[in-house]
């Protein structure tokens, strides 16, 4: 039954949760807006134009920020609750009546639950759907000021997207360069440079049954008709295809400036993986790890990634269940000593989450083990420490 002590602690648990994450957010939008001032005030903006700026940037991030921090807040939200339970003498009425020490833990719990189900709902529903608004620069969307393309390979056909300019807002290359491979796709090396690069992950091609994944050139430097291809391989689709647009007047199909280059890098690769990692669903996440287009130590990463996502609401739970006895210890010298040793326990599982995924991603621990380690720590010494709790 969920008493109206029950109910005071879960209020109590959310508000400071709530006041840590407003302070830390605060604090890192003044940081952040007095660093990168120069980028708000580009061009001859006036104060309403520049505060308008800053509005629009700082409350796409907080999704970002909030999906990164949670988890750390979440347990200081943990400590602080239990602390002031202890401070104000709510405890030693509560266990003279009887009532188990993890009973009173209860409330944490549910209010543990509620915030990872906010952090997993942020990072499934609304981080996929504002991934473009994350990307863009402080100071908005401006023309001319696209980043540079870093060369990419396929790791699956050898084809680089070697150059280029990238369009964040429409999610296309411009001034594109792809390089063909010799001699898997061409006899002779080739380099497509065309006006526009953009990617379709189902494109539906005439004469191929079922959809495929790569970039529409248009108004390459090179014609289908004369470009030095390798036959290919029975069974197989092409690389290179044309993309034949009918004459509207004479109605033929006849030499074509625009081609269409199978590959599985799509566009959040070359922009930033690691961030589009982070920002995007499983069921997405999913599909890169499949993609053979990543190098091996990218989808190791990604693997880890995978398996933080499910292993991190159970990990919350159990960091609550380390911390009840490491702040209410039996013999406790005091408070601040108490939250000292919490403080530098959840620190060193800390930095077992953060060695574990250095580990997973590079290659030197299996992903699934360096994820699901700090679960083992943190479980076996939830039990260890359960007998040094004050009852």
């Amino acid at each position: 039954m969920f008493t109206t002590f029950d109910r005071f602690l879960v209020r109590r648990f959310l508000h400071t949760f709530t006041v840590l994450f407003v302070t830390f957010y605060g604090l890192y939008c003044v940081i952040d807006a007095f660093t990168n001032a120069d980028d708000f005030t580009d061009g001859d903006a006036g104060l309403s134009v520049i505060l308008t700026r800053m509005a629009s940037y700082y409350s796409w991030q907080s999704a970002l920020v909030f999906d990164l921090t949670g988890p750390a807040l979440l347990v200081f939200t943990v400590m602080i609750s239990l602390a002031l339970m202890v401070k104000a003498g709510e405890l030693a009425p509560m266990l003279a009546c009887g009532v188990p020490t993890y009973r009173l833990a209860l409330p944490l719990l549910v209010g543990t639950g509620v915030v990872t189900g906010l952090i997993v709902a942020n990072q499934e529903l609304l981080l996929p759907a504002i991934a473009s608004k994350l990307g863009a620069p402080r100071g908005g969307a401006v023309d001319g000021d696209n980043p540079t393309v870093q060369p990419v390979m396929d790791f699956s056909s050898n084809v680089i997207v070697s150059s280029g300019r990238l369009n964040l807002a429409n999610r296309w290359i411009e001034e594109a360069e792809i390089t063909l491979p010799v001699p898997g796709v061409v006899s002779e090396l080739t380099v497509l440079m065309a006006n526009r690069a953009t990617y379709h992950p189902d494109a539906v091609l005439p004469g191929y049954d079922e959809p495929v994944a790569g970039w529409a050139l248009t108004d390459v430097n090179a014609r289908y008709e004369d470009l030095p291809l390798a036959p290919t391989p029975p069974g197989q689709v092409p690389i290179v295809l044309p993309i034949n647009r009918r004459n509207p007047a004479t109605g033929e199909a006849g030499a074509t400036s625009e081609l269409f280059i199978r590959t599985d890098i799509d566009f959040d690769q070359i922009h930033d993986e690691a961030q589009a990692a982070q920002v995007c669903g499983t069921p997405e996440l999913v599909r890169r790890i499949r993609n053979p287009a990543y190098s091996g130590n990218v989808r190791h990463s990604f693997t880890v990634k995978l398996h933080e996502r499910f292993r991190q609401p159970l990990l919350n739970l159990l960091a609550t269940l380390v911390a009840v006895p490491l702040v209410i210890r039996r013999e406790a010298r005091s408070l601040v000593v108490s939250l000292a040793i919490c403080v530098c326990v959840m620190g060193a599982l800390m930095g077992l989450m953060q060695g574990g995924q250095l580990a997973g991603s590079v290659g030197l621990l299996p992903p699934d083990f360096a994820a699901w380690l700090p679960v083992i720590v943190a479980g076996t010494l939830a039990t260890a420490l359960s007998g040094k709790v004050l009852t």
